[in-house]
């Protein structure tokens, strides 16, 4: 075996430089500092699709149980009819166990009293629940929020909103907007389903979205626009 000066000064280094471990430290962390968010993102994303179908499951199996006590959905009180005390004791607590009626949005983990949708869930319109008895917040016992609005009227008169329910799936975890997680549902018509509209869609207004995820097979579609 042959021996030469360039076997010895490969056999000394045994280990990497001070320099080299810098830099690889630099490396890993340029590539984590760019891959976590997204993975932390995408995972958000998947758990809200969780969340969202979950709840819908959650909700059709509540009007299914109410039904059998209180007769047809389309029967059930809304707008001026509905007494939220009433309301609550019969047609709703007893078929959603531990859930918790909120008497503002203090009293379900958010911040201040009445629901501002321009500034909470970017719905565009405002409810209070706190005083009003034709509003109903309740939360249920995985933190999820429904919120049922008061009755309202258009130009004309007629009664609007009475049987939108509105559910943010995670509760008070963020971003609480409509469309990310804060998802429109209808009981119109004796059924319970996710608002949807013959010409309008979720890419022009978030009250359709749940419709339009659902329709997607419970996923977000690619160019989803919130």
């Amino acid at each position: 075996m042959c021996y030469n000066s360039n076997m010895k000064n490969y056999s000394l280094r045994k280990g990497f430089t001070l320099a080299e471990v810098l830099i690889a430290l630099a490396i890993v962390g340029i590539v984590a500092a760019m891959t976590i968010p997204t993975l932390i993102a995408k995972y958000q994303k998947k758990q809200i699709l969780v969340n969202l179908k979950n709840t819908y499951s959650i909700m059709l199996n509540w009007v299914k149980l109410s039904e059998i006590d209180n007769g047809p959905m389309s029967s059930w009180p809304t707008g001026e009819k509905l007494n939220i005390d009433e309301f609550w004791q019969k047609y709703v607590k007893p078929y959603f166990a531990n859930a918790k009626l909120c008497k503002s949005k203090a009293a379900c983990g958010y911040n201040g009293i009445n629901v501002n949708y321009d500034l909470d869930w970017n719905c565009g319109a405002m409810w209070a629940v706190s005083t009003d008895d034709t509003r109903l917040l309740f939360m249920l016992k995985n933190g999820v929020v429904v919120f049922l609005p008061r009755n309202t009227r258009d130009s004309a008169g007629n009664p609007v909103y009475t049987n939108l329910v509105f559910i943010d799936v995670n509760g008070t975890s963020g971003p609480n907007k409509c469309g990310s997680d804060v998802f429109v549902f209808s009981r119109a018509n004796g059924s319970f389903k996710p608002f949807a509209h013959s010409t309008i869609t979720c890419y022009s207004n978030p009250y359709y979205c749940a419709d339009l995820i659902m329709k997607n097979g419970w996923d977000f579609p690619e160019d989803y626009p919130y």
